[in-house]
């Protein structure tokens, strides 16, 4: 499957947005903890009933530590939306996630 993506700027936000019918909604999640891996941040997204399609954590290129943020991509742009919204400032591992 090819993916394309678009930046929307948002004030002083960057967004990355997936274009494309039925793909989904994909959001930013930044400053997680180090030691969160995929399970946990799909657990910590599908509470509530909302659906995630696929959680990607970004990890450095030549050691494969994760770098503390990720992306997660949900079903529908209202499910993202209400995760931003209950998530975005959330205590997750002693440190307040961004989610936008």
């Amino acid at each position: 499957m090819i993916r394309q993506f678009a930046t929307v700027r948002q004030g002083d936000l960057l967004k990355v947005a997936t274009l494309g019918a039925g793909m989904g909604a994909r959001i930013y999640v930044g400053n997680l903890p180090f030691s969160a891996d995929e399970a946990q941040v799909r657990a910590l997204f599908e509470q509530g009933g909302r659906a995630v399609k696929e959680v990607h954590i970004v990890e450095e290129r030549e050691t494969g530590r994760p770098r503390g943020f990720a992306f997660v991509e949900m079903n529908s742009d209202s499910e993202a939306q209400d995760a931003i919204s209950q998530l975005n400032g959330y205590n997750y591992g002693g440190r307040t996630l961004t989610v936008n």
